[in-house]
């Protein structure tokens, strides 16, 4: 979308920031309304397999791309969640640990063909499969073969007391639920820039070789450390996840801003921290979500999570690094050093954010289980 629109692209990024979190909170609405999981998964799966086909046409103008964004984003959302329910109200917590590494690995593997794709055959991949939406309509295949094994989920939630939407809304209101969620818009504000402008800034500086080889890295990390967010939940709480999460992304992103100005040798393993950037803070708010709601309304919390957080943050950080990023002369090229610092100074108003709001998990410093 970088390559094709330039900073035009922030509509299209800015759609799917509204239709994501819109995803989330229908699906998990609808799974806490109906207890219902399979029969609302399958046909939405379905769905997202031709709004993805057509969002990566070759010749797809901006106008098309926004509407096919959203709505390709919001499917995806709505998936994640319902699978999500799934995981945890089947395997609970260590168990979902496990299984989102899982597909940890199927992102890995998959990056790695494409890695090796693109240094064999050099700009095969950036012209055919990349700039030609070839691979995005690909992708859009294995969606089917997805709504296939998704027939395995189970059909039914586990609860089966009353829903009551006004309950979820009680406990949001609550001061802790509250200072959560505000933390958290702010970090995603700063986190967008790893969904939507890192890639192009890898593509600037190594090419299409250095966005497969460089989410081949970021996951590296990943891998042991999501079974481990379980076990440091159960022995310390969130707040060291979140702060290790942090502390991850302030130094990643301040060795992006010092790349942009003095270069950065080897700076592509800068990309091994993503593992616990992202893991650290995604885990951390599952777990604290789970606390803060019983099972029978996670659906319907998890997804005021996404709209109130996660998808304002990020549709606000989407629009303002979109404005940062225009090139400050017409013959310089996009402004990532303006992105880059402006996450990195959101990254640690919300660690210092952290320490100052209480952990509603507390636990004794004690030996892990």
């Amino acid at each position: 979308m970088l390559d094709r629109f330039g900073p035009d692209a922030r509509f299209v990024f800015l759609a799917g920031q509204i239709a994501f979190p819109l995803g989330y909170f229908l699906a998990g609405y609808l799974s806490d309304r109906l207890g219902k999981i399979r029969v609302i998964l399958v046909p939405l799966i379905l769905l997202h397999s031709p709004c993805q086909f057509f969002l990566y046409s070759p010749d797809l103008s901006l106008g098309p791309a926004i509407v096919l964004g959203g709505l390709t984003r919001f499917f995806f959302a709505a998936n994640m969640q319902l699978l999500t329910i799934a995981a945890l109200e089947r395997l609970q917590l260590k168990g979902f640990s496990l299984s989102r590494t899982a597909g940890t690995a199927g992102f890995f593997v998959v990056h790695l063909a494409l890695f090796l794709l693109e240094v064999n055959f050099p700009g095969s991949l950036a012209s055919h499969a990349s700039a030609s939406g070839t691979g995005g309509r690909i992708g859009s295949g294995f969606l089917v073969i997805f709504a296939l094994a998704a027939t395995r989920v189970q059909a039914n939630r586990t609860g089966g007391q009353d829903y009551y939407f006004l309950e979820a809304i009680r406990i949001l209101r609550r001061p802790p639920v509250l200072e959560f969620f505000g933390i958290s818009l702010l970090y995603f504000a700063g986190y967008q820039v790893v969904d939507y402008y890192l890639g192009g800034y890898l593509n600037h500086r190594y090419g299409m070789s250095g966005v497969y080889g460089g989410w081949c890295l970021a996951v590296l990390l990943e891998l042991p450390f999501l079974p481990l967010c379980a076990r440091i939940h159960r022995g310390y709480g969130t707040r060291p996840l979140f702060a290790v999460a942090l502390l991850a992304g302030i130094l990643r992103f301040a060795l992006l801003y010092y790349d942009v100005h003095n270069g950065l040798p080897g700076l592509i393993f800068v990309q091994l921290l993503h593992g616990i950037h992202f893991t650290g803070y995604y885990m951390g708010g599952i777990f604290r979500l789970r606390h803060y709601f019983p099972d029978r309304l996670y659906g319907t919390g998890q997804g005021l999570f996404m709209v109130i957080a996660t998808a304002t943050g990020a549709l606000i950080g989407a629009y303002i690094s979109g404005i940062l990023l225009e090139p400050r002369a017409p013959d310089q090229s996009l402004d990532y050093s303006a992105v880059f610092l402006a996450a990195l100074m959101v990254h640690v108003a919300v660690f210092f954010g952290f320490l100052l709001i209480p952990d509603p998990e507390k636990k004794k410093v004690g030996h892990l289980q």
